[in-house]
């Protein structure tokens, strides 16, 4: 579930990037604005994480994740589509595994497939400590998936 700050964060900075500093509008004024954003905001979807890859953000460990989606989580710093030997050859670290062998064997455990070099996903890169704090946060609240 997106909390209220982080909807009003996305606003504050979908705002600025229109170059529109939201600071000089009043609450009212600022939300009459962003009426024209709630799809955007509305369609904002956490990215989920399983106990293997929960483990590893709280670790400090895991700062990307690959998903065959586009997920519009505010924590996302940016995303890049890749092939998954880009993503094993260059990026099993910030995934969190120990190795590109342990990386292949998460991903076919989750897809229940073999997944091929040549398969494209959306590689998620995210501030590992906020994505801690929001793991630490839903922990606290029992709302973790």
């Amino acid at each position: 579930m997106i909390t209220k700050e982080e909807k009003q964060k996305a606003a504050d900075e979908y705002l600025r990037s229109k170059g529109i500093d939201s600071r000089e509008f009043k609450a009212g004024e600022k939300m009459e604005m962003c009426r024209s954003l709630n799809e955007k905001i509305k369609n904002m979807t956490n990215l989920p994480f399983n106990s293997w890859s929960r483990e590893r953000i709280l670790q400090g460990r895991k700062s990307c994740t690959s998903r065959h989606r586009l997920y519009d989580d505010p924590l996302v710093t940016h995303t890049v589509h890749l092939t998954w030997e880009w993503i094993k050859r260059f990026h099993w670290e910030a995934e969190g595994a120990d190795s590109p062998e342990e990386l292949q064997q998460v991903i076919e455990k989750i897809m229940r497939r073999k997944v091929p070099d040549d398969e494209l996903f959306f590689v998620h890169f995210f501030d590992n400590k906020k994505m801690q704090e929001r793991l630490n946060d839903a922990n606290a609240n029992h709302t973790v998936r």
